[in-house]
């Protein structure tokens, strides 16, 4: 969920990534937290898990997909692509900095959230979850366009 909003985000929206983007920097540049004694201290681990008990679900944005075709914005899907591909790709190569990425799965993994599962140094999936990319029934490609 975006922080300044009361209604789930399901999808990379321009906000999510916004805010994606400052935690991973946060994370790389060794911010940390502030520890018990009033010090900085690094953050070791980060967990990524959906607020939603049933899905893990983060693809692309259709509204702006739709909104780029109608306007034949090619510039701005391609930028747009790219900022999803960057976001996973830094949260991938977390690990080989200080923090180790965990991404927590219940329930259905799909898309982009499945793509940014993957991305996660370690991946705990309770027993019934699900994971696919439906966007290939669409023609699309797998981080074509969600992360």
């Amino acid at each position: 969920m975006h922080k300044d909003s009361a209604t789930p985000v399901h999808n990379f929206s321009q906000p999510l990534l916004a805010e994606l983007h400052d935690i991973v920097q946060s994370l790389k540049d060794g911010d940390g937290h502030w520890n018990r004694m009033g010090q900085r201290a690094p953050v070791h681990y980060a967990v990524m898990r959906s607020d939603h008990p049933e899905h893990f679900n983060l693809g692309g944005d259709l509204k702006h997909f739709r909104a780029c075709i109608a306007n034949q914005d090619w510039n701005a899907l391609r930028e747009y692509s790219q900022r999803c591909v960057n976001i996973v790709y830094e949260w991938a190569i977390l690990p080989s900095k200080q923090t180790t990425t965990i991404a927590l799965v219940q329930g259905r993994a799909l898309g982009g959230g499945f793509e940014a599962a993957l991305s996660a140094a370690f991946l705990i999936a309770e027993e019934n979850s699900t994971f696919a990319f439906p966007e290939i029934m669409f023609g699309l490609f797998p981080n074509a366009g969600g992360a």
